[in-house]
């Protein structure tokens, strides 16, 4: 994985020593697919989400799974629409 990474990186318009340094170890260690680095790149556009890949934690699962935003956002939902559902009942 090491090179396939390495080669994305100037694709990307980036520099190993530009990568948060969890992110550079794991490259340099052939742990990130070129993959992973082309998402980050494309995640890095974003505000938000340059915010939350702030977040080491956060990053990690952007990173390892591209739904994790959508899932989030689903359980986000239904837990309101439970909490919503639930006072509703609790009122009548």
């Amino acid at each position: 994985h090491r090179g396939d990474a390495l080669f994305v990186l100037p694709q990307a318009g980036r520099k190993l020593s530009s990568l948060p340094a969890d992110l550079a170890v794991a490259v340099e260690g052939g742990r990130v697919t070129g993959d992973i680095v082309r998402r980050f790149a494309e995640m890095e556009r974003s505000p938000l989400l340059r915010w939350l890949l702030g977040f080491r934690w956060f990053r990690e699962r952007l990173l390892a799974d591209d739904l994790f935003l959508a899932k989030l956002a689903m359980e986000m939902g239904v837990g309101m629409i439970a909490k919503v559902r639930g006072i509703d009942m609790d009122e009548s």
